[in-house]
Order: C-alpha cells, then sequence, then structure tokens
C-alpha cells in the first residue's frame, strides 16, 4: 500500500464521535484471536465507542463489518523492516485522523 493512499475506516463505526480503540492483529482467521478482537469490537460498539480493526484481512473481517466496525487492511505480520516502518507511519495517521 502506497503512503499516500488514503487509509480510513468506511463503516459506520469510523463515522461516529467520540473514544475509539484500535486494535491491531495479524489476520482474522478462525482462531482465539479472531473472536477476541471480534468481542472486544462488539462490545465497545455496545458501549458507544468506535471499534478499529488493523490486519491483514481474513474471514472476520465481513462479521466485523457486520457490527459497524471499522475493518482496515494492513501488512501487520511482516517481519520486513521496511514494511514495519511504512506501517508505523499509516498507523500514526490513522490515529490521528480517527
Amino acid at each position: 500500500m502506497p503512503d499516500n493512499e488514503k487509509l480510513s475506516a468506511t463503516s459506520a463505526s469510523a463515522r461516529i464521535s467520540g473514544p475509539a480503540v484500535l486494535q491491531i492483529v495479524p489476520a482474522l482467521h478462525e482462531d482465539g484471536c479472531e473472536r477476541g478482537t471480534i468481542d472486544l469490537a462488539r462490545h465497545l460498539i455496545d458501549c458507544g465507542w468506535r471499534a478499529l480493526v488493523a490486519s491483514e484481512g481474513g474471514p472476520g473481517e465481513t462479521e466485523l463489518e457486520g457490527l459497524g466496525a471499522g475493518a482496515l487492511r494492513l501488512p501487520v505480520g511482516s517481519s520486513n523492516p521496511f514494511t514495519i516502518r511504512a506501517n508505523a507511519r499509516r498507523l500514526q495517521r490513522l490515529i490521528r485522523e480517527h
């Protein structure tokens, strides 16, 4: 993803003002991490907060978006130092925007 590409969450959660929590997980596959991520996002939204999840994607994205959480695609599972540095800049921008 080029640095000049706009990172945004287009879900209902991203458009609501108020406190937000950004979860960063490598991927949203069928495992305990995904379930915990989705459950926390559901709880945050139920409490009136915004829930944003940055990951490389996976089957759980559909469920997150259905809840109204923002699902953001980033190569956060990479161990490449250049990708890690680029992700840091992308996440900084994302945090400022939300």
